[in-house]
């Protein structure tokens, strides 16, 4: 049975300026993506089959929102 999993991985983002080429940010943001799956490698596979980054961090999704929401 598949469970939703959070998964967290560096991301840089595209920056425009206008008048200016189109460049990379130098520093990488970490991004949270959602992905179905029945295990934890499955989910990190998963993420590097689609994206070709490495997973920071694979939690599920209710223990994720269970974590973000103290901060909030």
């Amino acid at each position: 049975m598949n469970k939703s999993w959070k998964v967290s991985y560096p991301h840089h983002r595209l920056i425009s300026t206008y008048g200016q080429l189109k460049k990379f940010a130098e520093k990488a943001e970490i991004v949270w993506n959602t992905i179905l799956a029945p295990d934890e490698e499955t989910a990190r596979q998963l993420i590097w089959d689609i994206m070709k980054v490495d997973a920071y961090e694979v939690i599920l999704a209710e223990d994720w929102r269970k974590r973000e929401r103290r901060f909030f």
